[in-house]
This record gives structure tokens, C-alpha cells and sequence, in this order.
């Protein structure tokens, strides 16, 4: 089903589909709800993971905890994707489902 219709279903507009599209340039992409941080629309268990040793509910908290303390705009803009990243490559080690869709992914 393509995105712009489930977005549609589900009271949505098409505004970040869109703009996905233009980014990426006619590339493909994936959407899947394992990549979103909010999921209160979406039937998916949020992974625990652990950091360097420190345990967070999910990648959302670790992202949010990755901050700057005071908050620096500059600062978390330059840190922000690989916070991002290393929380997702957790997230995907944690949980087995999320495992499967990666592997599908990069196979």
C-alpha cells in the first residue's frame, strides 16, 4: 500500500512523504514503524537498550539524554545524527524483530 494512502487513512497529510521524496532525489526508500520514535499509532514494542553501560528505555531517551547540557543549538546540531545512529544500531541489536528487518534491509 503505498505511504501516501496509509498517511491519508490515518488522518494524515502527505507534507513528509513529500519531502522525503524531494531529498532523496527519486532514490528509494524505506518506511517502516521500527524507525519511528513515536509509536502510539503503531503495534511495536520499543526496545531497552544499553549505551557504554548506561540503560535506557528506548532510543528515544537515549537520543533525548545525548543533549547538551545547557542546551547548545549549535552544539546538538552537529552531534544529533550520530546520537541517532548509535542509538538505532542499538535499538536493531536489542530486538529480534528489528534484527529481521535489517537483515531484509541489507541483504
Amino acid at each position: 500500500i503505498p505511504a501516501k494512502i496509509v498517511a491519508g487513512a490515518l488522518g494524515f497529510d502527505a507534507k513528509g512523504i513529500d519531502k522525503a521524496l524531494e531529498d532523496l532525489e527519486g532514490r528509494p526508500y524505506v518506511w517502516a514503524t521500527e524507525f519511528e520514535n513515536v509509536h502510539t499509532t503503531w503495534d511495536f514494542p520499543e526496545p531497552e537498550i544499553t549505551v557504554l553501560g548506561n540503560v535506557y528505555a528506548c532510543t528515544e531517551s537515549f537520543f533525548h539524554a545525548q543533549k547538551p547540557v545547557p542546551f547548545d543549538e549549535s552544539k546538538w546540531f552537529s552531534r544529533r545524527i550520530a546520537a541517532m545512529r548509535v542509538g538505532l544500531r542499538q535499538k536493531f541489536l536489542h530486538s529480534e524483530h528489528s534484527r529481521e528487518l535489517l537483515d531484509l534491509l541489507v541483504s
